[in-house]
């Protein structure tokens, strides 16, 4: 079902978050879908990040683990079919999951590699061909700069880079996007006139109590890896980034919309439909009943949690806000 761009709001929010809740069943109405270029996306992507995870917790520190011991080959490939099942008909590629999926399963999910460097490479973008190219080989429909290369790039003036790797992607014929976790990302890309088929930018709201505070914010500090970078907010200008992506036709995948789950669904996905994001990635997992507990001891263990975020939170300067 094609949906005209940023008119569809209603039953995209409606239908995506009908699909968080997986289940092995046909889905109550179609996910609306939109178009880069000439590929049709489905509104919801399914994210890959905590397959491997890399999973932001916050201060749940626990997390990344447990997901590398949950996340076996086969729950992962049961993921990918629900998500299918559910109409969502794109993923983020990473480490040709794809691939092995479609080998292994036979399915028809299309992939957007996201583009990532290590260690130095961040910085120089020296094996940024290279990787570009592995991407391209496994059959992905496009390909989009990671986020945290972006922001080092547009900060130390290094747009050259951005541009090689738009030239190479659409080289191949395959749609080409930037990532981004700052707001001056899309602006000076836009101005200086690299335009890619898609945004991939960040967006939620700061409604949530381990949000960094503002006077401590600054620009390209998310996912700096700096001694003030405490991994609690994704989206530090989310009223800029909206005003901005106002004034741009291109097309806005926006991700981190749940605040790595501070922001309960509902409100995260209405949120960056409501302010123009296209389409959202997010980590869809199945649901699974568990035996009911005692009353008293999920309290307990709440608010013995709830102590230690606090504690945490306060020693780094994030306490709640009153």
């Amino acid at each position: 079902m094609k949906v005209g761009r940023r008119t569809f709001m209603k039953s995209s929010v409606a239908a995506s978050i009908a699909a968080v809740n997986l289940q092995a069943r046909p889905a109550a109405s179609p996910m609306p879908t939109g178009k880069i270029g000439n590929i049709e996306i489905s509104r919801l992507i399914c994210g890959s990040n905590p397959f491997y995870g890399g999973a932001h917790s916050r201060d749940l520190i626990y997390v990344g683990k447990l997901l590398r011991h949950y996340c076996t080959q086969e729950k992962i490939f049961d993921t990918l079919e629900l998500c299918e099942q559910n109409g969502i008909n794109t993923m983020i590629e990473g480490e040709s999951l794809s691939v092995r999926y479609r080998k292994a399963r036979g399915g028809k999910i299309q992939a957007l590699a996201m583009v990532m460097l290590e260690g130095e490479d961040v910085e120089t973008g020296r094996t940024l061909m290279e990787k570009t190219r592995q991407a391209i080989d496994n059959g992905v429909v496009g390909a989009f700069i990671r986020g945290a290369e972006a922001d080092r790039w547009v900060q130390s003036g290094k747009l050259d880079l951005i541009d090689k790797f738009l030239a190479m992607v659409r080289g191949n014929g395959l749609i080409a996007g930037i990532g981004a976790h700052d707001r001056q990302v899309p602006i000076t890309c836009e101005k200086s006139g690299l335009k890619p088929d898609f945004h991939f930018k960040t967006i939620h709201h700061d409604n949530y109590y381990s949000a960094l505070p503002r006077e401590k914010r600054r620009s390209f500090l998310v996912d700096s890896w700096g001694p003030d970078d405490h991994d609690c907010i994704w989206e530090q200008y989310a009223e800029e980034t909206i005003e901005f992506m106002k004034t741009v036709r291109t097309p806005w995948i926006g991700f981190k919309v749940l605040a790595a789950g501070a922001i309960k669904p509902q409100a995260g996905f209405r949120y960056a439909f409501e302010n123009g994001a296209d389409f959202l990635p997010a980590q869809v997992m199945p649901c699974h009943k568990h035996r009911k507990r005692s009353r008293l001891r999920p309290r307990f263990r709440c608010r013995y949690r709830q102590r230690k975020q606090h504690r945490h939170f306060a020693a780094r300067g994030c306490a709640p806000r009153a």
